[in-house]
This record gives C-alpha cells, sequence and structure tokens, in this order.
C-alpha cells in the first residue's frame, strides 16, 4: 500500500482544503483563487466541480453586513471593518444586527464565526506598516 506524506511547504496555498484530486490525495485545492491545474483538466473534460468536493469540509459562504441606512454599503466579514460599521459599533450597535439574512438561514441557526484574535492584529499591523512605509518611500520611475 502507497502512503502519500504531505511535505511541509512555504508556497503551498493556505486554507482548509475544501477539493480533492481522486488521482492524487495530495492534491487540494480551498477553493480561493486561481484554480489548479489539475481541477482544470478534470473540468475541461466536463467533469463536474461537486465531484471533488470533500465531504464535511467548512463551506466557503461567509456573512455579509449591510448598512441599513445605505444599502450599497457592505462589508464580507474580512479585513477592516468598514467606517460606516464601526461608527454604528461606537454608538452601541451590535454586528448581529448588520448581518445580511438569506433565504433559509433562519433554519440553520448557525453563523460561521468572522476571523480574530491574532492573525487579525497581525494584518491590521502590517497595513499600518506599510502605510507608513509608503508615506516615506520615494517615488519609483517605471
Amino acid at each position: 500500500m502507497i502512503e502519500f506524506v504531505p511535505f511541509p511547504s512555504k508556497t503551498a496555498p493556505g486554507g482548509e482544503a475544501r477539493y480533492r484530486d481522486p488521482a492524487n490525495p495530495l492534491n487540494t485545492w480551498s477553493g480561493w483563487g486561481q484554480r489548479p491545474a489539475w481541477l482544470v483538466a478534470y473540468l475541461d473534460r466536463d467533469r463536474k466541480l461537486e465531484e471533488f468536493a470533500i465531504p464535511n469540509a467548512t463551506p466557503i459562504t461567509r456573512p455579509t453586513y449591510r448598512d441599513p441606512a445605505n444599502p450599497r454599503n457592505t462589508w464580507s466579514g474580512f479585513g477592516r471593518r468598514p467606517s460606516w460599521l464601526m461608527a454604528y459599533l461606537d454608538a452601541g450597535r451590535s454586528l448581529e444586527e448588520f448581518e445580511v439574512k438569506t433565504k433559509g438561514s433562519e433554519d440553520m441557526g448557525q453563523v460561521i464565526p468572522i476571523e480574530t484574535g491574532k492573525r487579525v492584529r497581525r494584518m491590521r499591523r502590517f497595513a499600518v506598516v506599510r502605510e507608513r512605509v509608503a508615506r516615506f518611500a520615494p517615488a519609483r520611475s517605471v
């Protein structure tokens, strides 16, 4: 019996695997970004994306938040919170008030939590550093 052993790689895409190559279980795709070559080859042969889905993998869908005063203002739940949402939260309102309820979401009774903690703080810190560097970096000529 052949045993597949994954090797750690700094170039491997992050995220939880949601699709797997049946020929090689080490070939996976998280569903984000460009489709890998193995998956494109299968899809070109008229196979369906659902055939490669890993059962019990967490869904890609995330909650979306909408401004009640201006419905064009939305937030996917990723990245920095927009100023319109921060103004409401500073006024004492809760984040759940702004969730967009999709048809059937009341039946599910679960909401995928927004990523918080160390990673978000690190992302904010790097955004501030990038902003400072951009302010003082000399302009590049191409």
